[in-house]
């Protein structure tokens, strides 16, 4: 059966619902499972409280759970810094509302980054709603209270510093997102993007029509109607010279 083009039924616009419900779960799961973890570390490891030298120190009856023999133990801190504790050493001062604000700010950038990706860049999606976990966890804490809670204590080959489940999506997701600028490298086109729903922007049939009158016939040699009538009215200006 053969289907009139200029009587063609319009397009549907995509059913973004099951994408932003897949994207809300990932934030949802990873922050619940890192406030739930945190939990469990404040009851099982502390609660902590500050010393005579204003660091955040752990109960003395409550050591670390050691989970692998010298390489992986649960021993809590408070991070008044950022991830894998950096700015910790700002001014008290201007530390906790310069923390809210810029969680804020990449919370914001990050929901913009991901309605602009395209339906293609699904693991950019994934990536970025993994990191935005990650921030909304952390932004959590601060607004409880001015540090942010650090248990998983990984010290195999390197001592690395300690970081909670929030910090972990953050980096798996930063990684995601790189994979996916690699394997997507092209930018997105301006008139081709949607602020929302996420993706690219779907042409209605009307636009789909206005855009076929502005290209003009071709025969079957491939050329322009144009062309063809300037190449036939060329003997003509000829015979009037």
């Amino acid at each position: 059966m053969i289907t009139d083009p200029d009587h063609a039924p319009p397009r549907r616009p995509p059913d973004w619902s099951q994408e932003i419900l897949l994207l809300l779960a990932v934030v949802l799961l990873l922050s619940a499972a890192d406030q739930w973890t945190k939990g469990w570390a404040v009851k099982r490891l502390g609660p902590l409280k500050h010393d005579w030298t204003g660091r955040l120190r752990p109960p003395p009856d409550k050591p670390p759970v050691d989970v692998i023999d010298d390489a992986l133990r649960f021993s809590i801190t408070g991070n008044k810094g950022a991830i894998w504790g950096l700015g910790s050493t700002l001014s008290n001062r201007f530390k906790r509302p310069f923390f809210i604000t810029m969680s804020l700010l990449a919370v914001a950038f990050i929901i913009l980054l991901i309605r602009a990706s395209t339906r293609e860049q699904r693991l950019r999606r994934l990536g970025l709603a993994a990191v935005l976990s990650g921030a909304a966890g952390n932004l959590i804490d601060r607004f409880g209270q001015d540090y942010v809670v650090d248990f998983i204590d990984w010290y195999y080959g390197y001592n690395w510093p300690t970081f909670n489940v929030a910090d972990v999506a953050i980096t798996l997701g930063v990684v995601m997102v790189i994979i996916d600028l690699y394997r997507h490298p092209d930018p997105v086109d301006d008139d081709q993007s949607s602020w929302w729903p996420f993706g690219r922007k779907e042409r209605s049939a009307d636009e789909d029509n206005d855009a076929d009158a502005d290209v003009p016939d071709t025969g079957d040699n491939g050329q322009s109607a144009q062309s063809v009538q300037s190449v036939q009215s060329a003997p003509l200006a000829t015979l009037d010279r």
